[in-house]
């Protein structure tokens, strides 16, 4: 088993981080059920990845959130996870680039559309039985009184894309506290963690079940909304987008999931339609998870990034 210095070093912080070495309180709900899943050998022969995603409040979700996992899940590709990272932020130069990738993350650019290679290479890693896991909002939420953002499309394809005999295994993880690890906006030194967190980290039960109706070919759409998103004047603005290249993003490759998804009309308004519905189903079962993880109710992070939610 070959030695990866980049995934054990960002291992050892992230456990440090998931410590009350470091943290006031650590409280993890749901390990034993998703070390099962991750370890099931049946789910990898059957070429069924494992796909998870969590709310996203600071910059320190990843790594941080894993550093609850056995070492030993870091010492193996197939059980350290794959992810997607913006690749204007975090492949901005070849130190990055090694290190990110040596880190199973996926440079994804922001702006350019679900059909693009990051989001082809993650249903590669799926279609593998591999763990792939993200933050659908996107962004970073800043603010203090809104939960959840509303989710992009991309892990919508993710699973419509799937092979129906092998669609993925799907699990929400709900996370608190880590906005008070790294809060908006801190003095310096700006990287460094804050220690006295009170963290937790609750794995959730795969939600397959939820969305079976939303993956069928003709499946009404219509949902209760239960918990509409926030507006988005609800957050502070976006980090603004790299600029495309000039003369804009090449077109998918011939051959490339992405080219032939297009050509069987994978954009077309159905489509989109029913991404929206995986997205906004998924979306609801996350804000369920921290439901029962935390109770109802809008929880206030440390943020101060809105000025009007400063008093």
């Amino acid at each position: 088993m070959p030695f990866r210095p980049a995934v054990a070093s960002v291992a050892l912080l992230s456990k440090a981080l998931c410590s009350t070495w470091w943290a006031r309180s650590v409280t993890v709900r749901g390990l034993d059920g998703f070390l099962a899943r991750l370890y099931d050998e049946r789910r990898r022969a059957e070429g069924r990845g494992l796909l998870t995603y969590a709310n996203h409040i600071s910059v320190m979700d990843d790594p941080g959130l894993f550093g609850c996992l056995p070492f030993r899940t870091f010492l193996r590709p197939e059980t350290t996870r794959w992810t997607l990272g913006a690749a204007d932020v975090m492949f901005t130069n070849p130190v990055f680039a090694h290190f990110f990738r040596a880190g199973q993350v996926l440079p994804t650019d922001r702006g350019r559309g679900v059909f693009q290679p990051a989001l082809d290479a993650a249903l590669d890693r799926l279609a593998a039985g591999d763990w792939v896991h993200l933050f659908p909002e996107g962004y970073v939420n800043m603010s203090r009184r809104a939960l959840c953002r509303r989710f992009k499309w991309g892990i919508g394809r993710l699973l419509l894309e799937a092979e129906p005999h092998a669609r993925p295994v799907v699990c929400p993880i709900w996370i608190e506290g880590f906005d008070s690890v790294m809060p908006e906006p801190r003095g310096p030194p700006r990287w460094f963690p804050r220690p006295g967190a009170d963290l937790q980290i609750t794995f959730g039960e795969p939600v397959e079940d939820a969305l079976e109706p939303l993956l069928r070919p003709g499946a009404l759409l219509e949902l209760a909304d239960t918990h509409p998103a926030p507006p988005a004047a609800s957050f502070p603005p976006p980090t603004p987008l790299a600029a495309p290249p000039s003369g804009g993003y090449a077109l998918p490759l011939a051959g490339s999931r992405s080219q032939r998804s297009l050509a069987l009309g994978g954009d077309s308004p159905e489509m989109r339609e029913r991404r929206s519905a995986v997205a906004r189903k998924l979306r609801e079962e996350l804000l369920l998870l921290g439901e029962r993880a935390g109770g109802p109710g809008v929880r206030q992070l440390a943020h101060r990034a809105m000025k009007e939610e400063s008093a």
